[in-house]
């Protein structure tokens, strides 16, 4: 006999493919879209998609998780782009103590890195709020 079928049906969906699935938190979903994703389209998801979709999720999701993911995936994951997208979107979103530069911080481990962020930032945000990320990367390396 079971007895467990309510708590089975309720978190069930359908994925990209059309086939059954569970639910997913939106940290799992976040966490599950970076560590699985190459900035190429997949067979499932053009990468454009895929943006919309990690996006959304951000804005779902704790602001310290988002820190906490970018720094995971570069570090443990030795992933190079997406940790970038994940700081960017974080510092299009939070302010109001020094998260975005403590992340920064710990998702830039080469040199070439420092203008690949700021190129993803650059293409994200308005001109105008790029001096105010340079001042928060200009904070985290301690520069005048």
């Amino acid at each position: 006999m079971k007895f467990n079928l309510l708590s089975k049906l309720k978190n069930q969906t359908v994925n990209h493919a059309g086939a059954k699935a569970f639910t997913l938190s939106p940290e799992m979903e976040l966490y599950t879209a970076v560590v699985t994703w190459s900035l190429n389209d997949s067979f499932y998801e053009k990468d454009e998609a895929r943006l919309v979709r990690l996006q959304k999720l951000i804005t779902a999701c704790d602001p310290v998780f988002v820190g906490k993911l970018a720094v995971y995936a570069r570090t443990k994951m030795y992933m190079r782009s997406v940790p970038l997208v994940l700081v960017t979107e974080l510092a299009k979103l939070h302010s109001g103590d020094n998260l975005v530069a403590r992340v920064t911080d710990g998702v830039i481990g080469r040199a070439d890195e420092i203008t690949e962020l700021l190129a993803c930032y650059e293409l994200e945000i308005m001109m105008n709020e790029t001096t105010l990320f340079r001042r928060k990367l200009t904070h985290c390396f301690g520069a005048n």
